[in-house]
Formats: structure tokens, sequence, C-alpha cells
């Protein structure tokens, strides 16, 4: 399935579910459509790199392969099929249902706020690996999204803007200005590790 690139189109269900399809398909080299176990292992790998573990064993990654399996095998016949996988992928992401799905977002705004939430989506086409540079060059990415003076500074107004854009991913179209304000302290108090009362880029 060719990379479908994200445009201004409304956000719909079965955008995110081919997303998740294209996951599957960078880590099926042979493309029959079923996770070998050679497959399976370096997808183990790569969420043994999303979990943290750098530089994981193969034993680590042995490891990982049965815990693949319980997410992915929703059929329990000790495979992972495609639309097996994305399914349940759109399971753990919180999209269940299409009649259920509804979004304010476009293609474009999804994918320029979830790269830190959904990593698995940013692997590139060789399944690389995440690395911490990649990483942080994502959550970089989001920070000039809704700067929008571009200082490099957050400002009251450029905070209250993320917890709402945060609101309407967790289904919230509207949240009221005392839900915004305290979106915003618990943001100030997560990311000012200086204490100074800013939150700057770098």
């Amino acid at each position: 399935m060719a990379t479908k690139q994200p445009t201004d189109n409304p956000l719909t269900f079965q955008f995110v579910r081919d997303k998740y399809r294209e996951v599957f398909d960078r880590f099926d080299h042979n493309k029959d459509g079923v996770f070998q176990a050679e497959e399976l292992q370096k997808l183990a790998k790569a969420f043994a790199h999303i979990g943290g573990n750098a530089e994981p064993t193969q034993e680590d990654i042995e490891q990982g392969v049965p815990e693949l399996l319980e997410l992915f095998d929703s059929n329990g016949d000790h495979k992972i099929e495609r639309d097996e996988f994305a399914d349940a992928y759109m399971k753990i992401s919180g999209f269940t249902t299409e009649e259920n799905f509804s979004s304010p977002l476009s293609e474009r705004e999804f994918f320029a706020s979830v790269s830190a939430q959904f990593p698995l989506l940013f692997i590139d086409d060789t399944g690389k690996p995440l690395t911490y540079a990649f990483i942080r060059e994502q959550y970089a990415v989001a920070f000039d999204k809704f700067d929008s003076n571009g200082d490099g500074v957050f400002q009251q107004e450029e905070l209250e803007k993320i917890a709402v854009e945060f609101a309407k991913l967790g289904g919230k179209q509207a949240p009221s200005a005392s839900e915004i304000e305290m979106a915003v302290t618990q943001t100030r108090e997560m990311f000012d590790m200086d204490g100074d009362l800013s939150l700057i880029h770098i």
C-alpha cells in the first residue's frame, strides 16, 4: 500500500487505520500479510526502543515477542495479520469503532499533535528504531507549531491553545475557562524545569 501523506482533509477513522497498516507493511518484509518470527523480533526490538531500552538484548527481544502476540493476536492463532494488527492498534490508541469516531482535526493537524503519543507511526520505512534525537526533534516540531510569534517561549495565550488542542484530542470540544487554566498550570508544573514560569524551546 502506498504511503498516503497527511492533508488538510478532515481526519477519518479509515485514515488512522491505514496509517497503522502502513506500519505493519514496514516490518512485513516478505509482504505476505503475516508477521514471521524474524519480523516479530524486529518489531519487538522497535517496541523496546520506544519503551526506553536503547540496547535490548536478544533475551529482551525474545521475551517481547509473546507480549506482542498477546497485544495483537486477537483471534489466538499465534499469528499477527495485517488487519488484525491495525485493528488492535486502533483500540490501543483509543479509536474503538468507525461509528464512534469523531475529531475536529485535519489529517495534518492530527500528525502534528500525536508524534509523541504514537511514535510507532513515525518509524521510518526501514523499520529503524526510534532514537532520543528523533523523539526530541518531534517535540521541537510540536513546540514550533504552537509558538505563534516564534520567540522560542510559550506565552500564556499559546499555552491556552495547547490546552484546547489536547482537550479536543481527548474528545472534549469546548473546555471551560477553568479547565483550560488548570491544564496550563499542569503544563507549567510538568515542563518548567527551572521554575522561572516560562517554557522555552530548548
